[in-house]
């Protein structure tokens, strides 16, 4: 049953852009205006 649920959770699909703009958002070179307006991004996708 353990498997099953673990399939079931990993339906979801994250799409390439998103997963790029999470690892984006987090880049130390970016000034901080850039990573707050790229995490904004992310919550309202």
């Amino acid at each position: 049953m353990a498997v099953a649920n673990f399939d079931t959770a990993n339906d979801d699909d994250i799409g390439d852009d998103l997963l790029r703009l999470v690892f984006i958002s987090c880049h130390p070179v970016l000034s901080t205006e850039a990573r707050v307006a790229l995490t904004l991004r992310l919550l309202a996708a």
